[in-house]
């Protein structure tokens, strides 16, 4: 079972048995709700318009179909199947990790769907995918090979990084919504005693989304996602957790109030600020993730 299959069964199940969906049915909430990249939300939408499940307003708005759910209410909601193990997250994860060690090394197909208990066409497939995006390296006739973390390119992403998430903000200004930047505000959660620490950073994906511009877009998917696992590794050091939260909620704050000025500077500074392993060696970064 695929991850779409699991959320259109999901769905599909709730609606025909009068049973509330679990979230708002936005792209952004979905993805969230179902912790999953927005492909295959996107195709559980399209099998569940096929099924008349969901239908499309006169503004193109998603919206359930009543009439399946109204002559439904008395069936027996039934278990749906658990959703499939992520592979590919398990397996980009793993090898950031492994970058830190500041080692290259060739990765054997035939080993890691050994581990992973699948197959070799599934592996590939997953490879070719960490190749598109900078992760691995697919060297002809050798086979595949783990980058290294390298300080120089990770200043030099963040220095372009700057530039074009400043530029999607500017592009977003009108698209934003309040509901939104509220839920992704209470999910970056912080209290006194600092005990309780949970940092959120779904609004980079949802400023660039929102900016309506392909090309920023088609950057963060191309480049962003190894730099995106190692900010999260780097969330496993309460200090650096601590500071990002107090960081996001300072940006998010400002788009509440439409302060773009403030919004802006603060992004840039969060940006460029907190990066663990910039200012340390990776070991330590790889060590607290480890544990």
């Amino acid at each position: 079972m695929t991850w779409a299959d699991f959320i259109t069964n999901d769905i599909e199940n709730r609606v025909l048995n009068g049973k509330p969906l679990p979230t708002k049915l936005t792209l952004h909430s979905l993805c969230s709700e179902y912790g999953v990249s927005i492909t295959p939300i996107r195709q559980a939408i399209d099998l569940l318009l096929e099924k008349s499940i969901f239908i499309k307003d006169k503004s193109g708005r998603l919206k359930l179909n009543s009439h399946k759910m109204s002559h439904n209410v008395n069936r027996h909601f039934e278990q749906v199947s658990c959703p499939p193990a992520d592979l590919y997250g398990q397996i980009s994860r793993e090898l950031v990790v492994e970058s830190l060690s500041e080692k290259t090394h060739f990765l054997r197909e035939s080993a890691m769907a050994k581990k992973y208990a699948t197959g070799r066409t599934v592996i590939r497939r997953i490879f070719n995918r960490l190749a598109g995006e900078g992760i691995i390296d697919h060297i002809p006739r050798c086979g595949w090979k783990l980058r290294s973390f390298n300080k120089e390119d990770l200043a030099a992403f963040l220095q372009v990084r700057e530039i074009l998430e400043l530029k999607a903000l500017d592009l977003a200004k009108n698209h934003l919504e309040q509901d939104e930047l509220i839920k992704m505000l209470e999910q970056n959660k912080i209290d006194d005693k600092h005990k309780n620490v949970t940092a959120d950073n779904s609004f980079h994906n949802y400023l660039i989304k929102q900016s309506g511009n392909r090309y920023i877009k088609d950057f963060f998917e191309h480049y962003g996602r190894y730099y995106e696992i190692l900010f999260t590794c780097e969330d496993t050091d309460l200090k650096s957790r601590i500071l990002a939260v107090k960081q996001h909620r300072k940006i998010l704050k400002a788009l509440l109030k439409q302060d773009w000025h403030n919004a802006k500077k603060y992004l840039a500074q969060h940006i460029h600020i907190n990066h663990s392993v910039l200012n340390s060696q990776p070991e330590l970064i790889l060590k607290l993730v480890r544990r």
